[in-house]
């Protein structure tokens, strides 16, 4: 399981090949991780649109490893 999303959670993946078999993917707590966003400058990635976007890569990713 990759939660939360945070920023980079992508290169997960390949350091996760042969050792899984699946991924489940979940979001942050976006009200209470706002003002950790917003310190490390990632306000634009505190959004469910984020997430969305992230998710899919990792799922493409996957897809493409074999998990």
């Amino acid at each position: 399981m990759i939660a939360p999303i945070l920023p980079e959670a992508e290169n997960l993946t390949s350091m996760l090949t042969d050792k899984v078999d699946y991924m489940i993917l979940d979001r942050m707590n976006y009200y209470h991780a706002a003002k950790i966003y917003e310190k490390h400058g990632w306000k634009e990635k505190n959004t469910y649109e984020y997430f969305k976007y992230i998710g899919s890569k990792i799922v493409n990713i996957c897809n493409r490893l074999g998990i």
